[in-house]
């Protein structure tokens, strides 16, 4: 079935995301790696990243689905356009990359309202404010600066009126996207110090994600479970603390939190059961489930998760990971894997709009799929 070389766990710990290693492809040769596929069928030929990309962390579909753009390891930030065909085709560079600095682009998010609006997030602590039709000084203008953190996680809310950031540093930030202001800022806690049981996460945040459909709700996820804390931390921007539950657990490293109504989902960096749905009402976990693996030696290792766009239903899931260096399309109701696509590195980031969905990583390629048909 599979043709591609599995990682071994030593492997994987050097290309934990966020951190370029010589092991990672610069792809300066632009010569697009053996992609095995199962249950899918390609919807166009794979978008190139720039030189020296140095992996592809975060993809995200304009809200509308006209256009997809990519954040890199080496700092750029591409947007790719639909053509009168409808093929992503049209490249053009919203933020150049460098070929030495660590300027990873950790997340990229399309403003819910105004899709020519993007924002992005880099590891060495700054926002950026993308006007995709503005003027040149405009494609990239910084939006915020975090001294001293490293941010791995920006998320907007339903309304596109809030910027919630996360990193290193443990704390949850809140801006407000039309006047850049800081409006509320909750703080980490570290297990020393007795204030530990205010809250917050005590190690670094790897994903935000707001509620669609409730303005002050969000939920934060991170390496927490290491020292048995809130790992997965609700929060609700009405009230004074700011968190008001945590579901205890998942072992987040990368954009892997989805909303659909009052299912939670999470992607877990662990072996097995990594996937987890949630009631988020009753703050109670509904049921683990696995990837797909062809021996006990592989692990989910999950780095990403959601919902499919194109099932209204919230039957379907779309994964992406480095225990077999796959993204899987799943039905979470029958507990099977419908489609999957592996290749020697990693995937980190996926998205989709309509039937259409897109996986990125290790290797910097970006791959455009059609969704299998919902009689799955």
């Amino acid at each position: 079935m599979s043709k591609h070389t599995y990682l071994s766990s030593r492997s994987i710990g050097l290309i934990k995301r966020g951190s370029v290693t010589a092991r990672e492809s610069d792809t300066s040769q632009l010569q697009e790696p053996e992609l095995t596929l199962t249950g899918f069928e390609i919807s166009q030929k794979a978008l190139m990243p720039p030189r020296y990309a140095s992996g592809c962390y975060s993809i995200r579909f304009a809200p509308g689905g006209g256009a997809l753009v990519g954040g890199f390891g080496n700092g750029a930030v591409l947007m790719y356009e639909k053509d009168a065909q409808g093929l992503f085709t049209q490249q053009s560079t919203l933020r150049k990359g460098s070929r030495y600095a660590d300027d990873t682009i950790m997340a990229v998010r399309f403003h819910p309202k105004q899709s020519k609006i993007l924002y992005s997030c880099a590891i060495f602590g700054t926002i950026f404010r993308h006007n995709l039709t503005g003027k040149p000084d405009e494609k990239c203008e910084k939006f915020a600066e975090e001294n001293n953190n490293r941010i791995n996680a920006i998320d907007l809310n339903m309304a596109g009126e809030l910027l919630a950031s996360g990193g290193k540093d443990l704390s949850l930030r809140i801006y407000d996207t039309q006047t850049k202001e800081l409006i509320q800022e909750y703080k980490g806690y570290h297990p020393s110090t007795p204030q530990k049981e205010s809250g917050g996460h005590a190690l670094s945040v790897f994903c935000i994600k707001f509620h669609p459909d409730q303005r002050d709700v969000l939920l934060t996820g991170g390496w927490d479970d290491t020292i048995k804390a809130s790992s997965f931390p609700i929060w609700d921007m009405r009230t004074d603390a700011g968190m008001i539950g945590s579901l205890g657990g998942p072992h987040i490293c990368g954009e892997a939190i989805d909303i659909k109504g009052e299912t939670v989902v999470t992607g877990s960096w662990k072996a097995d059961q990594a996937i987890q749905l949630w009631d988020l009402r009753q703050r109670l976990p509904i049921k683990s489930l696995a990837t797909f693996r062809k021996t006990h030696v592989e692990g989910d290792n999950i780095y990403a998760v959601q919902f499919a766009r194109s099932d209204p239903d919230g039957h379907h899931l779309l994964t992406a990971g480095s225990g077999t260096n796959s993204f899987q399309y799943i039905n979470h109701m029958t507990e099977k894997v419908i489609g999957t696509g592996a290749t020697q590195k990693p995937f980190s980031t996926v998205d989709s709009t309509g039937q259409v969905l897109a996986a990125a990583g290790g290797d910097g390629w970006i791959r455009l799929l059609h969704v299998p048909g919902r009689r799955h």
